[in-house]
């Protein structure tokens, strides 16, 4: 009985967040044709919100935000979910542009709705293609525009963080962008990759600080060191470790 009704549950949170979807990104679309995207962050937060409260899920947020007059950024945090795309349209203040997994582009509507905001496609398993995309990446960040990556490169399998692909890093490297870490909780726990299930539930965002003083320093780190610095500021924030334990014991 429990299972019936968590599927039955589930079934409605789907129904109503797809609603939601189609509503918020038909007005989107429509509204760009009129408005530039950057001048509407405001409606995609608000619209974001609207279509994770439609799935069940009140999205918490800690920390405080960089300020985007002192950007461009490249925001990176761990990717857990579907709900992640909505999460970051909530959580990020200003106008972004983020790379996104090919298949997302195939998808009626969303595609639209996605290359209006000014998602960039990535296909992973071909290197060529994918080199060409964060390319595009660092043209963007030249331009004025933050950029939002997930290092882990897909969603989790087990909730866990996973190894960051090397990507995100040679963009910071080429282009010296204000790294911003962040992290995701909760999401998981609620839409699970490979189970069709939507829970209702609480998400958090918590926001890193703002790595400036790395930032002038990329010359002196290699790609590792900054994968295993961001991978380790990304697993404090998620609650993998708890940076304030291995501070005491290294001052130890």
């Amino acid at each position: 009985m429990k299972t019936l009704r968590s599927a039955a549950l589930s079934l409605i949170l789907h129904l109503s967040g797809l609603i939601a979807l189609v509503i918020v990104a038909s007005i989107y679309i429509l509204l760009t044709i009129l408005i530039p995207p950057r001048q509407l962050q405001w409606y995609v937060r608000i619209g974001c919100r609207f279509i994770l409260l439609c799935c069940g899920q009140w999205l918490t947020i800690k920390g405080q935000a960089p300020d985007p007059i002192d950007g461009p950024y490249l925001y990176l945090t761990n990717h857990s979910s579907y709900l992640d795309a909505f999460i970051v349209g909530v959580a990020i203040p200003e106008h972004f542009g983020a790379i996104a997994a090919d298949y997302n582009f195939r998808i009626p509507g969303w595609n639209w709705a996605i290359r209006r905001y000014g998602a960039i496609s990535i296909v992973r398993h071909k290197l060529n293609e994918a080199i060409n995309s964060l390319k595009h990446a660092e043209e963007a960040i030249a331009s004025g525009l933050s950029i939002l990556i997930f290092p882990e490169g897909t969603r989790t399998l087990d909730g866990n963080l996973q190894p960051f692909k090397k990507g995100a890093f040679h963009v910071a490297k080429n282009t010296n962008v204000v790294v911003v870490p962040a992290g995701i909780r909760g999401a998981y726990k609620s839409y699970r990759r490979n189970s069709w299930l939507l829970r209702p539930g609480v998400i958090t965002w918590v926001w890193g600080e703002s790595q400036n003083e790395i930032a002038g320093n990329y010359r002196y780190c290699s790609i590792d060191d900054l994968v295993n610095f961001f991978r380790y500021k990304i697993s404090a924030l998620i609650g993998e470790i708890d940076s304030n334990k291995q501070g005491s014991d290294e001052n130890g």
